[in-house]
């Protein structure tokens, strides 16, 4: 018998059980913990940086308080996020909530003096809030909202918290609003990410901002040429930080 009758005797008594255990294994192996599915939104955000939105999840879930993500777009990587929580944390999120802000109509505003050329008002307007929050019916620990970032924090509670927060607003004046609402109210040993720094308008203000406070500020890593523009700030405050 020639090998490639070898292989398809081997492979017609391959039954869909052996099919099964194959993919259930292979599954098993695999590092990422996001799902690339037919009905999951799209996400301009590479693979590599999905990943350490992840890492920083499962850091910080520990910590009271909300996850949030500001600048949702399409809902890609907010998606993953729930995923991942669905699948690893469903029980210690149980009682609070990931939170997303978005205007679903493009950049709100323009700050010509600190916002790249590229970037202009109404940018990114190709998403819809209706579409959006139809991928996240399956995730009752969701809050998608719609509205521009300032507005939303007036109407949040005296008392929110949080413990990890995703920023990708790219605009210098959105960054400032969420930097002066949400740092007060991070958890200590919170985290927040921002997809924009290097090569930004808000880098300047980000460094003003958190030079006396207890942070520790690292440059995101890892990521394909020429997306490692971003920035992680870890909090250290051993108590809460007065929001008032």
């Amino acid at each position: 018998m020639s090998m490639l009758d070898k292989f398809t005797a081997m492979m017609r008594g391959f039954n869909q059980s052996g099919i099964r255990g194959l993919r259930r294994a292979l599954s098993d192996k695999l590092d990422a913990t996001f799902s690339i599915k037919p009905d999951a939104p799209e996400t301009l955000i590479p693979d590599e940086y999905i990943n350490l939105l992840l890492k920083f999840t499962s850091a910080a879930i520990g910590k009271p308080g909300d996850i949030l993500e500001v600048g949702v777009y399409k809902g890609g990587s907010l998606y993953r996020i729930a995923e991942h929580i669905d699948r690893y944390h469903r029980q210690d999120f149980r009682s609070r909530s990931l939170i997303g802000i978005d205007t679903f109509e493009g950049h709100p505003s323009i700050n010509r003096d600190k916002d790249p050329a590229h970037h202009f008002m109404g940018r990114f307007n190709d998403t819809s809030y209706k579409k959006v929050i139809s991928y996240f019916k399956k995730f009752p620990f969701v809050r998608l909202i719609k509205g521009e970032c300032g507005l939303v924090f007036s109407q949040f509670p005296p008392d929110q918290r949080f413990c990890m927060v995703h920023i990708d607003v790219d605009i210098y004046d959105s960054c400032v609003r969420c930097i002066e609402y949400i740092y007060p109210r991070l958890s200590p040993g919170g985290i927040m990410v921002f997809d924009e720094y290097q090569g930004y308008g808000q880098k300047e203000f980000i460094n003003a901002y958190f030079k006396d406070k207890p942070v520790s500020i690292t440059l995101r890593t890892g990521l394909p040429d020429g997306k490692d523009y971003g920035i992680i700030i870890y909090n250290n405050a051993t108590t809460k930080t007065d929001a008032s």
